[in-house]
């Protein structure tokens, strides 16, 4: 259980208090000190007082028993008077005993008594031998006894009553000087209270006097951070605001809401339903749920809307909140801040509305690119008959009998099969093309053995080779199976080591390797022709796209063989890659996943 600290004032007043009381009980343990000491002093004075009338009843006892034995008889007038001073020394004697508790003095006035009641009837008796007799042998005895033991009471009350004298004596000195002692310490005490006391309350007023100035340096300096903010808030684009964090109004809102919302600041606070009023329509049920799921949950949240303005503009505004908490996590307000965002959202419709036209147009395009494909193969395919037929009677024409034509026309003839020969293959590509921009291409899947067909092309394009004095060389290790089409595989190695003999300078060579590579078949076709700069290679794989040094060196070609090659290779579920080196060479990689479940062949 805890008391409450007194203040100073309090405590003083208890220290007066307990002062107070000290005094008054060294003043009544004095009181009842002397007042006991008193009663002892008149308990002793009384003792001496009796003991004095029992010494003076004896001397006159005393005087009478001489009167009787000298006369040798008892009168009754001194017979009555012996029987008083009996009866008074009795009396006396019981005081004595009742004062100290003591019966000696007691026994003494009644063994005096019986000694005298036996002297007295022998003297009654005219028997003055037997009253002589029992007077020296009872009476005379009995008296010195009674004698004795008053004197040695006298003594004893004599010794108590001075004992209690200075007992008095020393008890008021003693209860005096304790008392004066207790007032000194009792004084010392509330000094040294007073003197404490005084100094809490001098340094509690210094510390009251700096906690006022800490605390008005504190206003002013609140005050001043709250001009600045106001003047901070009041200089922004936006619209600063803070509100209840259980009602719809602002409690303050920035002047800038007259500018952007078309209402002035002081409407907003005291009509808190303008705040939704001025919503638009459509979007014042999204608003007005976010903000109870703000109020609820806490935390942030961002939002946009559209407020319809005075002048019926319809204005956009990005809202950003924040539920400010207290130490407690209890919701104290809602700060946030209103935007202009139109013109962003200008600009998101004007973009909207642009990404629109270029689908359209993109759309267009691709319809377009449909129709182009389309007509490039109908044409092709319109092509590629009449070809067949005039390759089909050309090689009737040189393959019948010789002396039908003549040695010039037959190289003429010749010089048509070859460009015809050309021509059909151009039609080839393009209905390649055709059908891979149709979706129209297929495969026929077989397990197919790479390196078998690697050497049947390289042996396939060694006269050409050889009539440009092109070294070419093939290299195929054992590898597994590739899952694809031999047809269209034939017609990528075709294109890749024509191209690399095409673009080989007499004298040069051509590597063709076929190899195992991180569980992929790998082709390499490596040539040291011209090579490709290097911000044309991104290029190459392009449709119709032809070099610059082709184009110098006048290489004949339509730009279709490498587009060719890497839509093979992508619908084989391969990758092909490519390193080159202006007048050092090229290397054409191709990497085919290996057919499940299969050995090398």
């Amino acid at each position: 259980m805890t008391f409450p600290r007194l203040g100073p004032l309090a405590r003083v007043k208890a220290a007066d208090l307990v002062i107070l009381v000290g005094i008054m009980a060294v003043g009544l343990v004095a009181f009842f000190l002397t007042w006991h000491l008193n009663a002892g002093l008149s308990r002793e004075r009384h003792t001496r007082e009796a003991l004095e009338r029992i010494r003076v009843d004896g001397a006159q006892l005393e005087a009478l028993e001489w009167r009787f034995i000298a006369t040798g008889k008892a009168q009754a007038r001194d017979t009555l008077t012996s029987d008083l001073t009996l009866d008074d020394m009795a009396t006396q004697s019981r005081t004595v005993a009742g004062l100290h508790r003591a019966d000696g003095t007691v026994v003494a006035v009644q063994a005096l008594t019986e000694a005298f009641w036996k002297v007295a009837p022998a003297l009654a008796a005219q028997n003055s031998t037997l009253a002589t007799r029992i007077y020296h042998t009872s009476y005379v005895p009995a008296r010195i006894a009674l004698q004795r033991t008053v004197r040695r009471d006298d003594r004893a009350a004599e010794l108590r009553l001075a004992t209690a004298q200075r007992e008095i004596r020393d008890g008021t000195i003693t209860s005096v000087l304790a008392a004066v002692l207790l007032i000194a310490l009792l004084a010392l005490r509330v000094r040294r209270v007073r003197v404490r006391e005084i100094q809490r309350a001098r340094k509690a007023e210094i510390q009251l006097s700096e906690r006022n100035e800490l605390l008005i340096d504190s206003q002013r300096r609140m005050q001043s951070a709250e001009r600045l903010y106001r003047e901070l808030v009041e200089r922004l684009p936006g619209v600063t605001y803070i509100s209840s964090p259980t009602a719809v109004g602002p409690t303050y809102i920035s002047p800038q809401a007259f500018e952007l919302l078309g209402q002035p600041a002081e409407t907003f606070i005291s009509d808190p339903e303008t705040a939704m009023r001025i919503v638009h329509p459509d979007d014042r049920a999204s608003v007005e749920a976010n903000m109870q799921i703000l109020r609820r949950e806490g935390g942030e949240y961002t939002q946009e809307f559209r407020v319809v303005h005075p002048d019926g503009r319809i204005v956009w505004i990005g809202d950003d909140a924040t539920v400010v908490a207290g130490e407690d996590d209890k919701a104290l307000h809602v700060q946030g801040y209103l935007r202009d965002i139109t013109p962003l959202k200008d600009a998101e419709a004007r973009q909207q509305a642009a990404l629109e036209r270029e689908q359209t147009a993109n759309e267009s395009l691709r319809e377009l690119g449909a129709m182009k494909d389309d007509f490039v193969a109908l044409v092709s395919h319109e092509l590629r008959t009449p070809l067949t037929s005039i390759r089909g009677y050309l090689e009737l024409v040189l393959e019948g009998e010789p002396a039908g034509i003549g040695k010039e026309q037959a190289e003429f003839l010749n010089i048509v099969d070859r460009n015809a020969g050309r021509l059909e293959r151009l039609v080839d590509d393009l209905l390649f093309m055709a059908r891979l921009g149709s979706g129209k291409l297929e495969l026929s899947l077989e397990d197919t053995d790479l390196s078998a067909l690697a050497r049947e092309s390289v042996f396939a394009a060694g006269p050409r080779a050889s009539a440009q004095a092109v070294e070419i060389d093939c290299t195929a290790e054992d590898v597994p199976a590739v899952r694809g089409d031999p047809g269209r595989l034939g017609q990528l190695l075709d294109n890749l080591i024509s191209n690399a003999v095409k673009f080989t300078p007499d004298g040069g060579r051509v590597d063709v390797r076929v190899f195992s590579r991180n569980g992929d078949v790998a082709i390499e076709v490596a040539d040291t022709g011209i090579g490709i700069s290097a911000n044309e290679q991104a290029q190459l794989f392009q449709k119709f796209f032809r070099t610059s040094a082709a184009g110098k060196r006048a290489i004949q070609g339509t730009g279709l063989g490498l587009s060719i090659s890497k839509a093979i290779v992508e619908a084989h579920a391969g990758r092909i890659e490519l390193e080159s080196e202006e007048s050092i060479g090229t290397t054409v990689r191709v990497l085919l996943p290996v057919a499940a479940s299969t050995e090398p062949v």
